[in-house]
């Protein structure tokens, strides 16, 4: 049971400094997630541009649809003048042929509104393409320059991941279903440092003859306050 329980320990060790590294490998400083965040927004900017020109187009489309049906009226209360028989009649298809060409030049005017502000639109997402390009490229490079800083890190993790499976082969099934069953609920510490009486991940004192038999290790006891298993160490062996 002791080298089990050592084992044990050292796979703690080794599954706190993972943890470590892997936080320390995800974070981003916060200069280069400036950098991601003003590229997300050029982005995100271009994404409202193309959605305003969809809007507008599809304004166009229904402005062209009624554009053609109103000058299929006044081409035909053109054709009915020549058809009246009195003047009442004939000043009616006159409003209605007023009313169908103010109506053509509206449409005409919505049209070419929004043809102009498509266009302008073309220009803005031109220029932002450009700009979010050179800020991805910006971010990217800055970002690969610190990955590569990190080069000791990830080439520690990769060595530890390893050690850490080998480890693992050296406790047995049930002892290990117990520490990760604590770890699970225990943001992934299963095991606790016992130190002067303490128990180091809660701080609540452990008592005395649960001290001295953790001394042998010859048998697992868990915290009475947090249920993590107790390992004794001396004041030099707490690294």
């Amino acid at each position: 049971m002791k080298e089990a329980v050592s084992a044990l320990k050292e796979y703690q060790v080794i599954l706190t400094r993972i943890s470590f590294l892997e936080k320390e490998l995800a974070h981003v400083p916060p200069e280069i997630k400036k950098l991601e965040t003003a590229w997300q927004a050029l982005t995100s900017q271009i994404e409202k541009y193309k959605s305003e020109q969809v809007e507008l187009e599809q304004k166009c489309h229904k402005a062209d649809v009624s554009l053609e049906l109103e000058e299929q009226k006044s081409v035909k209360f053109e054709g009915d003048l020549s058809e009246v028989t009195n003047d009442k009649e004939y000043n009616a298809v006159l409003r209605e042929i007023d009313t169908a060409k103010k109506e053509i030049g509206k449409y005409k005017e919505l049209i070419k509104t929004s043809r102009a502000k498509i266009n302008e639109i073309d220009v803005e997402i031109a220029e932002h393409v450009t700009k979010s390009e050179e800020a991805k490229a910006e971010f990217e490079k800055e970002l690969n320059v610190y990955r590569t800083s990190q080069k000791a890190y990830t080439k520690e993790l990769k060595e530890l991941k390893k050690e850490s499976q080998i480890v693992k082969e050296t406790i047995p099934r049930g002892l290990l279903s117990k520490f990760n069953r604590i770890a699970e609920r225990r943001n992934n510490v299963g095991l606790a440092f016992c130190q002067d009486s303490i128990c180091k991940s809660c701080n609540v004192r452990v008592r005395h003859h649960i001290v001295e038999q953790l001394k042998m290790r010859d048998k697992v006891f868990q915290c009475e306050s947090c249920r993590r298993i107790l390992f004794y160490v001396e004041v030099e062996e707490n690294k």
